[in-house]
């Protein structure tokens, strides 16, 4: 029921964003429907992985994280236990770095204390509030959560160099857009800036046609 009611909300944002906006009507018709679907992984594990690709490229990290998976002989979710008690240089030879190590054991601790309380009636503040005392999680890993697990549709990563990188394409800058722009040109796509988000990822990663202009 849960995906029926998001893609419902999925179609009426895109028709209410293709309507007022055209440059996202043009997106639409290039790379098709978003996919935001929340992930069927526990709270825990979407933060794992999310701490795992943190400044790195998708490649690299995704290598990092199925040698972190098949050390837990690839069970469906992460224990927090488990995760805490594996020795520094266990987790250091399926490629983390000391302090990714440092941040994944913070995280278990946080959740093993039950510090970390996440239900869907919390807004997106509450949960960024209830996050960021974890070590290593900023405002972009709770902007990947909340997009990509809890489904929050409207969520503008404002750090994200693939936003900043879909803009300057789009916009034809010289330079990536200043926090200002993003603010300006990301207030029209209310309360829908998720799925724009998405759309911005596109053009960072597979470009435009040569047919835009």
């Amino acid at each position: 029921m849960l995906n029926h009611t998001l893609d419902d909300q999925i179609e009426e944002g895109l028709a209410q964003l293709c309507q007022r906006d055209p440059i996202i009507d043009r997106l639409v018709k290039i790379y098709g429907k978003p996919q935001i679907q929340p992930s069927q992984e526990s709270h825990y594990t979407s933060l794992v992985r999310s701490i795992v690709y943190q400044q790195l490229s998708g490649n690299a990290a995704g290598a990092i994280y199925k040698r972190l998976q098949r050390l837990y002989f690839e069970t469906p979710d992460f224990d927090p236990e488990e995760i805490l008690q594996t020795n520094n240089s266990v987790l250091r030879q399926v490629g983390l770095s000391e302090r990714k190590v440092t941040y994944l054991k913070d995280l278990a601790r946080h959740f093993l204390d039950g510090k970390i309380k996440i239900n869907e009636n919390l807004s997106d503040t509450e949960i960024g509030d209830n996050l960021t005392p974890v070590k290593g999680i900023g405002q972009w890993t709770v902007d990947m959560f909340l997009i990509f697990k809890l489904s929050r549709l409207d969520v503008f990563p404002f750090t994200d160099l693939g936003i900043k990188k879909g803009l300057q394409a789009l916009l034809k800058l010289k330079d990536y857009p200043t926090k200002e722009q993003m603010v300006e040109i990301s207030n029209k796509w209310r309360p829908y800036r998720s799925l724009a988000t998405w759309y911005l990822w596109e053009v960072a990663d597979r470009g435009l046609p040569k047919s835009y202009d």
